[in-house]
């Protein structure tokens, strides 16, 4: 574990136990850890629950099993399979986030006018590193989803964004580690 990883660390949990003891301004206005106020609110586990089970498993691949009169079996261990579910399981994670940040963030302040921000985000799109080919860079809801979801959220955010919205340690400490980057 890198002194990186470790400092993350510590800051998600600060944020995290600040939100749960009510360490906030008023009416739910928290200072992120990158500087930018926002407005938290619970969000609906309903919501969460049926945009994370609208993704769906990989098939369970078959094969025929010579030992057994070539009876079709369930295959597990398929490699694609395993890559699929691991697949599956990060855009559970990644869509649960995403409703957290429409549903349970809301800046204060308006977007920076200064779109330096804008422009950083199509050079990674350009070499391929960022899709933003499902938003409309002219449309006002779209721009606030993105700078909220790669500008003023960092990791270190997460876990106060799921505690306000009731979520227990586990929780947290699952979705932080799946937002994770290697150091």
């Amino acid at each position: 574990m890198t002194d990186q990883t470790t400092q993350m660390e510590v800051s998600a949990s600060k944020l995290a136990l600040d939100a749960k003891k009510g360490d906030k301004h008023e009416d739910g206005i928290y200072t992120l850890s990158t500087g930018y106020k926002v407005k938290i609110t619970p969000v609906s586990a309903s919501l969460i629950g049926d945009v994370v089970a609208g993704i769906k498993d990989p098939p369970v691949p078959v094969w025929k099993n010579p030992d057994k009169d070539n009876r079709e079996e369930e295959n597990y261990s398929n490699p694609d399979y395993i890559n699929g579910k691991a697949e599956a399981e990060k855009k559970r994670n990644d869509a649960g986030v995403e409703v957290l940040i429409v549903f349970g963030v809301d800046l204060i302040d308006p977007l920076p006018e200064d779109k330096n921000w804008i422009k950083k985000l199509k050079v990674l799109s350009k070499k391929g590193l960022l899709n933003l080919g499902d938003y409309n860079l002219e449309d006002e809801e779209d721009l606030s989803f993105l700078f909220k979801k790669y500008i003023a959220i960092s990791i270190e955010d997460i876990g106060l964004i799921m505690r306000v919205s009731g979520f227990n340690r586990e929780d947290v400490d699952q979705a932080t580690e799946s937002f994770q980057r290697p150091a």
